[in-house]
């Protein structure tokens, strides 16, 4: 009776576990075909260079299938669990639920309002004053940089340092550029939270109004 109980047991807890490593490599697959989509239909740049450097949890069983014609990333994990990303114009890439193939929105062409960005002053725009900088070390600045880029392991795309509101100095990853859009991660949030405060302060957004998505 009791070898009976235990094996019981034994199988409820592997077939707890065989769901909880399911949900978690579904997590990963999910994750890894937006990160992926993001790179190549947003921010132009090469699957693999994108896979190397971007995706952190990548097991020797994910397999990346590429749809440049549809814009979709899929990843697979054993062959098992697969999930699938789609570029959906100025709204970005979108991981698609599983069983779906299509987008649960009709994505909206984004026009921004600001003039040319060459003819606003930095970070507005990408115009930069004229003149010294004072009070920089360049050599030490110069030291920084290099440090910034000297572990291949760190995945550094870019390097920005500003100084009392003023861009200072800059270098980029091959194939990155100021122009590149990179992965924010949680400094997106951070940014949209401002963002949606300020607007809730000046009266466009009230605290518990509802999304507009349906």
């Amino acid at each position: 009776m009791l070898r009976w109980i235990a094996g019981a047991a034994a199988l409820v807890i592997l077939a707890l576990a065989g769901v909880r490593i399911w949900g978690l490599l579904d997590g990963i697959a999910g994750s890894n075909a937006k990160v992926l989509c993001s790179a190549v239909f947003v921010s132009g740049r090469d699957l693999t260079e994108a896979r190397a450097h971007s995706i952190r949890i990548d097991p020797p069983t994910s397999r990346v299938r590429l749809d440049p014609d549809a814009r979709v990333v899929e990843v697979s994990m054993a062959g098992l669990i697969g999930r699938r990303a789609l570029f959906a114009g100025d709204q970005g890439c979108v991981a698609l639920p599983r069983g779906r193939d299509t987008l649960t929105f009709t994505p909206v062409p984004v026009t921004s309002a600001l003039p040319p960005a060459e003819t606003l002053d930095w970070p507005m725009g990408d115009r930069l004053p004229d003149g010294p900088i004072a009070e920089i070390d360049g050599d030490r600045l110069e030291a920084a940089i290099e440090a910034a880029f000297a572990r291949p392991q760190d995945h550094t795309a870019a390097f920005v340092v500003v100084h009392r509101g003023r861009l200072v100095a800059e270098r980029y990853a091959p194939g990155i550029g100021p122009d590149t859009q990179l992965e924010s991660w949680s400094m997106g949030k951070s940014v949209t939270a401002t963002l949606v405060g300020l607007l809730i302060q000046e009266g466009a957004l009230r605290l518990h109004q509802p999304a507009p998505v349906d």
